[in-house]
């Protein structure tokens, strides 16, 4: 039997049993999508347990946003210092709250790493040396941190044979940079504060209240506040 032969034979054949052809074209192509959409179903959870592991987790000091900040304001720069002037005047956390929150993220993510080497060096908690810091420069943007590098507001006096430079009609402290007033300041803690060594920042907290540290009223509850908000005290290790 030639092809054509076939050919009419396979037609015939198609013609006589298409309804029958039809379902089963028909029970395979519902086979297939059934199959294809189990597959899928099985695949997703997989695929999305995958994406949950790669996300990349926050750092723990920018996470965080303590009860005594205010996001309200913005302030690029602040002209009364912290130390002189009359107390009345004086609302160091006020002054603090007037800069928004991603400033002061990020002063402490900038100095972090400073204040524990300085914790490493003098036994002093980096808790304690980043929030005053914070605290004491306003998150840097005071003129005595932008202009004279001095991030404590230390004032100039008998012992100090630098430069010095005056704020608000009152003579600080002029480094070179920003490390150089975190290495006074821990020199100026080791000297005055030796026996708070290896000690937690409550200590340092309570002895800088007692002193009337900074020009502060509050310096004992405010610095408590600063650690406790950021989680500061998390870098300290001895």
């Amino acid at each position: 039997m030639n092809t054509e032969a076939y050919f009419v034979k396979a037609i015939a054949f198609v013609q006589k049993n298409w309804f029958k052809l039809s379902l089963v074209v028909l029970g395979f192509y519902l086979f297939f999508i059934k199959h294809l959409s189990f597959q899928v179903l099985v695949q997703m959870p997989e695929n999305t347990e995958q994406r949950q592991v790669k996300k990349k987790p926050s750092e723990k000091i920018t996470e965080n946003i303590p009860q005594l900040a205010s996001t309200s304001g913005k302030l690029d720069r602040l002209e009364i210092p912290f130390i002189g002037g009359r107390k009345a005047e004086r609302n160091p956390i006020a002054e603090l709250n007037t800069v928004n929150e991603a400033t002061k993220h990020e002063y402490l993510q900038r100095f972090a790493e400073v204040a524990k080497a300085e914790q490493d060096r003098f036994s002093i908690p980096a808790s304690v040396i980043l929030a005053m810091g914070l605290h004491q420069s306003c998150a840097g943007k005071r003129d005595m941190a932008i202009q004279g590098a001095n991030h404590f507001a230390l004032p100039c006096n008998s012992d100090w044979k630098n430069a010095c430079r005056s704020f608000q009609g009152k003579s600080y402290r002029k480094y070179e940079s920003a490390w150089l007033s975190f290495r006074d300041f821990s020199k100026y803690l080791d000297a005055n504060y030796s026996n708070l060594k290896g000690g937690n920042y409550i200590n340092y907290a309570n002895a800088f209240q007692n002193n009337g540290f900074g020009g502060d009223d509050n310096i004992g509850e405010n610095l408590v506040k600063i650690i406790e908000g950021y989680r500061l005290q998390e870098l300290d290790s001895f």
